[in-house]
């Protein structure tokens, strides 16, 4: 069962480092497309990269059994869509794990999943609750809208040559002719966090610079 981790990145600091120490050992690959979209270039180089050391904690991270692939374009990536796509084209594994660079599993969960699938292969996409820190990790977010599914994310999907993300919100995944093949056999969120008590550990609001970002990178979006 070859699990590969695909990542989309732009100032990944302080978390990159840790997440790929975190993700190498169970890593068939790991994919990471860095760089800004259209709408990000306020926060980005004026050639589209990370401001931060980004690009050069991941070239320099030990990568002794060449899992680490860097994918980067000159200038900006049109949207997320596009970067999505950008490591799906270079996917080489069974699975393609979705990972932003502020989420984290406990190890011993990934290898779970491994099981998991290698038990159940017809599954074709599993779903994940996440924990949302804020300020601390003594705090967690809660409200109206996780209660109507906002913390539950997309994230691990069957791979075969030719399937692509049609939409990075939310991730869809289609095959070379188009058709949806990530929602004919998918495990729920609820099912993983009840059967096999696996989350996921977001980070992104735990840091104030963060949830600045964030915020002014979302009130660009145009989405009213």
């Amino acid at each position: 069962m070859k699990l590969s981790f695909g990542m989309i990145v732009v100032n990944g600091e302080p978390f990159i480092k840790y997440n790929l120490e975190n993700l190498y050992p169970h890593a068939h690959e790991i994919l990471i497309v860095e760089g800004a979209v259209e709408k990000y270039q306020h926060a980005a180089t004026a050639d589209g990269h990370s401001l931060d050391d980004t690009v050069k904690i991941i070239r320099e991270f030990p990568d002794p059994e060449n899992k680490i692939k860097l994918i980067q374009c000159n200038g900006f990536w049109p949207e997320k869509d596009e970067m999505s796509n950008a490591y799906m084209e270079r996917c080489t594994g069974d699975y393609i794990w979705q990972v932003d660079v502020d989420e984290f599993y406990h190890p011993e969960d990934i290898e779970k999943i491994r099981h998991f699938l290698i038990d159940n292969p017809d599954i074709t996409r599993i779903d994940v609750q996440t924990i949302n820190f804020w300020h601390s990790f003594k705090a967690i977010m809660q409200g109206a809208s996780y209660c109507f599914g906002a913390d539950k994310f997309r994230r691990i999907f069957k791979f075969k040559p030719g399937y692509r993300f049609k939409t990075h919100r939310p991730p869809t995944v289609v095959d070379q002719d188009g058709n949806n093949c990530c929602d004919r056999k998918a495990v729920s969120a609820g099912e993983i966090a009840k059967d096999l008590q696996i989350y996921l550990y977001h980070y992104s609001y735990v840091f104030e610079e963060g949830v600045k970002s964030k915020a002014d990178y979302y009130s660009r979006m145009g989405w009213g």
